[in-house]
C-alpha cells in the first residue's frame, strides 16, 4: 500500500469517527432513544449518501468496538440474573423460534414484493440485532448493506417510537 492509499484511509477513518461523534452528541441533545447507536449510524449513512467519499471503517476496529459492547453489556450479568434466565429459557426459546419464523417469513415476503435479493429481506426484517444483522450482511455475498440498514433502522425506529 503506498503513502497516499495510507494517508486517505486514516482520513477517513478520522472523518468516519468524527461524524459519528457529531451525530451520535446531536442524537443525545435531542433526546432520541439509543443515540450513541443510532446517532453513528444515521451519520454515517448520511455521509456515504452525501458525499463522492465512502466511509472508510476496517473490520478490526470493528471487531474491537463489539469487544467493548460485549463486555460493557455482559459486565451487568449476576448469579440472580442467570438463575431467572434458567427458569424463563423454554418460553425464551419458543418466542425465538417463533421471532425467527416470522422474521423469514416477512423477509421473504419483502423479496416478492420489492424485488430485493432473500437474503437482503430476511437480515433487513430479522427483529433484534441491528449490528450482527449489519455484520452478517458483509459475510453474505447476495445481501445489500443499504437496503439491509434502512430496512433495519426503519425497524428499530418503529419500534421505539410506536
Amino acid at each position: 500500500m503506498d503513502g497516499r492509499m495510507l494517508k486517505s484511509k486514516i482520513e477517513s477513518i478520522l472523518l468516519n469517527f468524527i461524524v459519528a461523534a457529531i451525530a451520535g452528541f446531536v442524537f443525545s441533545i435531542l433526546r432520541i432513544p439509543l443515540p450513541w447507536l443510532l446517532g453513528p449510524l444515521t451519520g454515517a449513512i448520511i455521509y456515504n449518501a452525501m458525499s463522492d467519499n465512502r466511509a472508510y471503517w476496517p473490520v478490526s476496529l470493528r471487531n474491537l468496538a463489539l469487544i467493548v459492547m460485549g463486555y460493557s453489556m455482559g459486565r451487568t450479568m449476576t448469579i440472580e440474573t442467570a438463575r431467572q434466565f434458567v427458569g424463563d429459557l423454554p418460553a425464551m426459546l419458543a418466542a425465538t423460534l417463533l421471532t425467527l419464523i416470522f422474521g423469514v417469513v416477512v423477509g421473504y415476503i419483502t423479496c416478492r414484493k420489492t424485488g430485493v435479493s432473500l437474503a437482503s429481506g430476511v437480515l433487513g426484517s430479522m427483529p433484534g440485532g441491528l449490528t450482527q444483522m449489519l455484520l452478517l450482511t458483509e459475510e453474505i455475498d447476495d445481501s445489500d448493506l443499504a437496503v439491509v440498514t434502512l430496512m433495519q433502522t426503519a425497524r428499530i425506529l418503529a419500534v421505539i417510537f410506536l
